[in-house]
């Protein structure tokens, strides 16, 4: 049957002396767009098979001509979601993997059988695992992609709320995230048994924090963009104790350096150095 916008074959019936697509069939659009599966009253409903000409392909359960229920759409490539859909759109439970950021070697691909790219696909993509609303990440949802691993919650696509972040260096962050950054309070852990917690500001250690170094030196006291900025005071291992201003991660300005044996230092300092004795 040829309609103004494609072909029909398949299943209809007569309402009204006109013909609607209506049970099984199959319908070839002029876009070259293509559809197999159940129709209703001259609608999409019920499973089918919706291509697109680009080689796009949604597999699953429609409802008043759109994707709805549980459905699986392939992109190419090992590019797929698995889960539910509402109004043609992500919403509800489901899975996605998606290509990393970073070029992929396609000659070194070409190489492969089917077999070998099959049991690496996992490997080679993002997954996301958890809620969707209106195409969106939102709620909670667990993000393996080539940086590491979060955890936590979401909101319109971004990390936003409470999430722990497992970067594959070996370093967690737990804590805060705001529009898909670090930021707010957390706690860093880092290699060599160094931890910092306190504020975050655009991924970097901003604000008021503390940080527990690895040799058991401890510092309290400002930070800007990751580094010692403002007054603190650091606490060494061996008993001694520096109080006061700091730039670029060094002692620089007025500071007292109070010794474990009572005595004190009171000085300006510049590039981590005693200038000057006051």
């Amino acid at each position: 049957m040829s309609l103004s916008y494609g072909n029909y074959i398949g299943e209809f019936k007569e309402v009204n002396g006109e013909i609607i697509n209506h049970g099984k069939g199959e319908f070839i659009f002029d876009s070259k767009n293509k559809y197999e599966g159940n129709w209703k009253d001259g609608k999409k409903d019920g499973m089918g098979v919706f291509t697109y000409a680009t080689g796009e392909k949604y597999i699953g359960n429609f409802k008043d001509d759109k994707f709805d229920g549980m459905g699986i759409f392939l992109w190419g490539k090992g590019a797929k979601y698995i889960g539910e859909w509402k109004d043609d759109k992500k919403h509800g439970k489901g899975i996605q993997y998606f290509k990393y950021d970073k070029e992929e070697n396609e000659e070194e691909e070409d190489e492969e059988d089917e077999e070998d790219k099959e049991n690496k696909e996992d490997k080679d993509m993002n997954k996301f695992e958890g809620f969707y609303e209106n195409d969106m990440k939102e709620n909670f949802g667990i993000l393996n992609y080539e940086k590491g691993k979060y955890v936590g919650q979401w909101k319109d696509n971004k990390r936003n709320g409470i999430g722990i972040f497992y970067a594959y260096t070996g370093d967690r962050y737990e804590g805060e995230f705001k529009n898909d950054k670090i930021e707010g309070i957390g706690t860093f852990y880092i290699r060599n048994n160094n931890r910092y917690e306190g504020e975050f500001k655009n991924e970097q250690m901003e604000g008021y924090g503390i940080f527990y170094y690895g040799n058991g030196n401890v510092y309290e006291g400002e930070w800007k963009e990751s580094d010692r900025n403002g007054i603190g005071t650091l606490y060494y291992t061996n008993g001694n104790v520096y109080k006061g201003h700091w730039k670029n991660d060094v002692r620089e300005g007025d500071g007292i350096l109070f010794l474990k044996n009572g005595k004190t230092i009171e000085g300006i300092w510049a590039g981590d150095e005693l200038f000057m004795s006051i």
